[in-house]
């Protein structure tokens, strides 16, 4: 017999309030991606300063074409995956569940060993193809292990949050990262360059999926106890292609295209910088994907049990969340991008200032948007949101090979914003005809003293005659956080952010209960 306290937790229980379900979670990635700022960021630059403007544009290529063959082989199946798992496990289909998971990795599996087989046998014609990467054939090889890591660790993970163990995935991110800076740093320590980083990255990789591999494993083991079933297969296929036919297109517009035109059309210096610009525009959007990490799954056991009024709270108490936490840092990088990018060398704030400034406000706009994509997929509308993302893709490809040549990591900047735009107004309009769901809330009034306090702050330090340096950036930016929340606490709090600091503040003095006894026992 299978325990179902075992299977669903408390952050799957509809009696317990959305906001303790989402927050409760949401502190663990906070946690880690907070470590990622901490560690990533630092090592980001030192690799720039390392690798230079070129070798970071080489790796950016590579990477691409890594992600993009990636895209291809993925099939749709990690998104069939946090689909249809957390609602089995609601509905209590182990049976289901357990072959799904087993069906998913079996195939990742054995498509992931042939696609890197394939790519060994053509290194040797690789140089007729791409002459300008045959002295990186070593390279090649090394980073051609991220096809079958990554395709695995991504399923995974989308498997980990299907069953609502957040935690092990930020600790596998943790690993994964703390993996890949040591080995960098002793790479580079012994003179290895772009090989070493490369090598790094893959065995960094790897500890995390073998993290997550033994999490899921001990998740499956609960489940052994049903029959494995895939008599759903024709509803995971469906979605599976619909999925696949999206996610590709949008991977290879948004991942490879740009890099591969900027390598193209500049050099592939502009693409180190592309790269770097895109990074840094994903920090604000990292307080998005940390809240869908958990609201996905939320927003797929809310549509199992035809409960319209619990998605549209998860939709604003998630839109709301992921705002009032990247203001601050969207509002940094757009009033200091240049003395930010200056860290990672002159030639990236001399040309990716600008682009940087574009790609931020464009990514701001989408979390204005809320998580509109996963509403619309976890809530069957998924051959809909097919047809936004294919145009969205066209429309950025199109928009890519003629901009690029005329207007440089500008016109890049342009085309991908627009293409953001496109998508996120669409979407709006689907998710507002087919459900009924709207956008505005009033607990977004909070925003705008947040908002003023930070921009009087940036206007303030604009007048003062400071040398932004590292330390000085650092400690601007902990002043704007600590002023937004200085702002949040009287005019910015709702019901939903009391009930979960009253829950974690309960849970607290609870703890300091607890641990005098077991600390004297």
């Amino acid at each position: 017999m299978i325990e179902d306290a075992k299977i669903n937790p408390t952050l799957d229980n509809p009696i317990t309030p959305v906001a303790r379900r989402l927050g409760i979670a949401s502190l663990y990635v906070v946690l880690g991606n907070a470590y990622t700022l901490v560690v990533g960021l630092p090592l980001q630059i030192y690799v720039s300063h390392v690798l230079g403007p070129d070798g970071v544009g080489v790796y950016g290529l590579l990477e691409a074409v890594v992600t993009t063959i990636a895209a291809f082989l993925d099939l749709g199946i990690g998104s069939v995956t946090i689909r249809f798992l957390p609602a089995y496990l609601q509905c209590g289909e182990y049976g289901k569940a357990l072959g799904l998971v087993r069906l998913g990795g079996t195939i990742l599996i054995t498509v992931g060993i042939v696609a890197y087989g394939i790519m060994l046998l053509s290194l040797p014609w690789i140089g007729t193809l791409w002459p300008e990467v045959t002295v990186y054939r070593k390279e090649i090889a090394i980073m051609g292990l991220l096809i079958p890591l990554g395709l695995l660790t991504y399923f995974l993970q989308q498997s980990l949050r299907g069953f609502q163990e957040i935690r092990h995935i930020v600790l596998g991110s943790v690993l994964q990262l703390s993996s890949k800076t040591v080995l960098t740093l002793g790479a580079f320590a012994i003179g290895l360059r772009l090989y070493g980083y490369v090598s790094a990255m893959v065995l960094g990789t790897l500890c995390g999926f073998l993290w997550l591999l033994y999490q899921v494993h001990a998740r499956t083991r609960i489940l052994s106890d049903a029959e494995a079933s895939t008599s759903e297969y024709s509803q995971w296929y469906r979605y599976a292609f619909i999925s696949f036919s999206a996610g590709s297109l949008v991977v290879i517009a948004e991942t490879g295209l740009d890099r591969f035109l900027v390598g193209g059309f500049i050099g592939s210096g502009a693409v180190g910088v592309l790269l770097i610009a895109r990074q840094l525009q994903s920090f604000p959007e990292r307080f998005n994907q940390m809240l869908l990490m958990i609201g996905a799954p939320l927003l797929s056991a809310a549509y199992g049990r035809h409960d319209h009024r619990e998605r549209q709270h998860i939709y604003c108490l998630m839109t709301d969340w992921s705002v009032r936490c990247s203001l601050p840092l969207v509002l940094f990088f757009i009033a200091y991008g240049h003395p930010v990018l200056a860290l990672y060398g002159p030639e990236f704030a001399n040309r990716g200032t600008l682009p940087l400034q574009i790609l931020v406000a464009a990514q701001f706009f989408g979390s204005l948007c809320g998580p509109l994509g996963n509403v619309a997929l976890m809530s069957g509308l998924e051959r809909h949101y097919l047809f936004i993302t294919i145009a969205s893709a066209l429309l950025l490809a199109v928009l890519l090979f003629v901009l690029i040549p005329h207007f440089g990591l500008v016109g890049a900047a342009i085309a991908i914003a627009s293409s953001i735009l496109f998508v996120n107004l669409g979407t709006m309009f689907l998710v507002k005809r087919k459900l009924n769901l709207h956008w505005w809330d009033k607990r977004y009034r909070a925003w705008l003293p947040q908002a003023g306090a930070n921009l009087l702050l940036v206007l303030l330090v604009c007048y003062l005659p400071l040398n932004l340096g590292a330390i000085e950036l650092l400690m601007l930016l902990a002043t704007m956080y600590a002023l937004a929340l200085f702002v949040s606490i009287p005019f910015g709090m709702h019901e939903d952010d009391r009930d979960l600091f009253s829950h974690v503040w309960a849970e607290f003095q609870r703890f300091l209960r607890i641990y005098p006894r077991s600390h004297q026992k």
